[in-house]
């Protein structure tokens, strides 16, 4: 199979799977959608160097949680985004959205620590533990840790909101 063709192959299967991670961290659609740009220009000038050495699936969740990590550095970036969660809130583009519950949930998450978002983005893809692992490079054992943690976060900033 051509890089082209297996480049489109790639977008086809995953664009969805990847956008939520990257909207669950960032909350906001447009941002999201330039995120995603950079996302898929990286899977393509890495696509060469993928070997098979892991899931095609782990290997594009590391690109787009290291292109979100190195967007998020950019400190001018964070100030654009920062100014955009100001003037924005949740938009009405996407079926997810008109959902009070989801909508909820999104908010709480977006309330969480950059490195949480992260996290409860790939837990909301249903990876597992082991997949959430090789993705971030960390143990099982602490993102099972992370991952209750953020849980319970969640839970208290939920509850907080109802009340």
């Amino acid at each position: 199979m051509k890089k082209e063709e297996l480049f489109q192959q790639i977008i086809k299967e995953h664009k969805d799977k990847l956008f939520r991670l990257v909207y669950a961290y960032l909350y906001d659609k447009s941002a999201a959608e330039d995120l995603m740009q950079e996302v898929w220009i990286n899977v393509w000038e890495s696509l060469s160097k993928y070997k098979g050495d892991a899931q095609l699936s782990t290997w594009l969740y590391r690109i787009t949680v290291n292109t979100t990590i190195s967007f998020n550095r950019s400190s001018t970036r964070k100030k654009d985004l920062n100014e955009t969660y100001k003037k924005e809130a949740f938009t009405d583009d996407y079926d997810f959205e008109k959902d009070e519950q989801i909508n909820m949930l999104m908010k709480a998450i977006h309330q969480l620590k950059e490195d949480e978002r992260l996290v409860i983005g790939l837990v909301l893809e249903d990876l597992s533990y082991k997949e959430i692992s090789e993705v971030l490079g960390i143990s099982v054992n602490n993102i099972g840790v992370k991952i209750n943690r953020i849980k319970n976060k969640l839970s208290k900033i939920l509850n907080h909101e109802r009340a």
